[in-house]
């Protein structure tokens, strides 16, 4: 219903604002419901919404916009989110802090200050956090510029950016997030470390497919690449999600996972799209149509820049998990 840029603005602030509110409280809830063995795959499981939703919003925005005009497909895109709320509120119970450990939670969360204080005096949860900016990089680049890219690189229609880029990002990202959640699941019951351990192989094995979904001429060749970079590069997901509530105590659960999608945010909604539109402005004098394609590339190099951070933070895991659990 917008009828300026403003209020175009304003309104996604708005929206911005109800989703901060979702996903903090929700880690915290399936960390009281899962231990540590089983939380990173729990947490990938909530986590499959997020590319379902991306698969729903192209696939029905790329052919309603088509069929009538943006405002309507934002308009049906929006509209299952009361009743599922409705949903929420009445069927999810509210289980007891710290029920999945079996551990006394006090009875308020400390101060802020101090809870700021010993995230970052973590060493590991600050290379972690420094890691998925570096992933967050790459992947809002991909969400906001993957279809423009396609649209003007490949020249595919809405509707073909919605049947194609849409079911790869959906289906390809909730398999890998799953399959990496489990994962780092099974081998962290050897050594925890592994949670940082997988998140730094997937990091690096997914770029050699981002240059070809990039650079290729070939519309197909670019689609099968694309499948399978963002499949295994999202298998980082659940063990990040994972790491971040094992690293603190129970009371401060929620507020981890905040400050870090705080973080992940301004990096990655606010500053990936602003740097691969730039860098394309940049780059268009010398290569016109084609400037998307090194821009985004170097968003993928940014990402597999996530692998030696996550080594990094590999190595004082254990001992900082042993603190957030005091």
């Amino acid at each position: 219903m917008a009828g300026s840029f403003a209020q175009l603005a304003l309104a996604r602030f708005g929206v911005g604002i109800g989703e901060a509110a979702g996903t903090p409280p929700s880690h915290s809830l399936i960390s009281d419901y899962f231990p540590p063995e089983r939380r990173a795959t729990a947490l990938a499981v909530y986590g499959m919404g997020i590319y379902f939703g991306v698969m729903f919003g192209f696939l029905a925005g790329g052919m309603i916009r088509d069929a009538f005009d943006w405002r309507t497909a934002f308009l049906v895109c929006g509209a299952p989110g009361i009743p599922l709320a409705l949903l929420v509120y009445f069927t999810v119970r509210e289980p007891v802090r710290g029920a999945s450990e079996g551990r006394a939670a006090p009875a308020a969360p400390p101060p802020l200050r101090e809870t700021l204080r010993f995230l970052f005096r973590r060493r590991a949860f600050v290379l972690l956090t420094l890691a998925a900016c570096c992933q967050a990089t790459t992947g809002y680049a991909i969400l906001t510029w993957g279809a423009p890219f396609l649209g003007r690189v490949h020249h595919l229609t809405g509707t073909q950016i919605g049947l194609t880029f849409g079911i790869i990002a959906g289906i390809g990202g909730a398999i890998g997030i799953m399959a990496g959640g489990a994962l780092a699941d099974r081998l962290a019951r050897r050594d925890p470390r592994w949670h940082a351990w997988l998140s730094a192989i997937v990091s690096l094995a997914a770029f050699p497919f981002a240059i070809p979904f990039y650079l290729a001429a070939d519309t197909r060749v670019a689609l099968a690449s694309f499948a399978v970079f963002y499949l295994v590069n999202n298998m980082y997901v659940g063990s990040l999600w994972s790491l971040a509530q094992g690293l603190v105590p129970v009371r401060v659960r929620a507020l981890a996972s905040a400050t870090l999608l705080t973080v992940l945010n301004i990096v990655g909604q606010g500053l990936a799209p602003l740097l691969t539109g730039a860098l394309t402005d940049a780059l268009t004098p010398s290569y016109g149509i084609e400037a998307i394609r090194y821009s985004l590339l170097v968003t993928a190099v940014i990402g597999a820049c996530a692998a030696p951070l996550f080594v990094l933070c590999a190595r004082t895991l254990r001992e900082d998990l042993d603190l957030g659990q005091r």
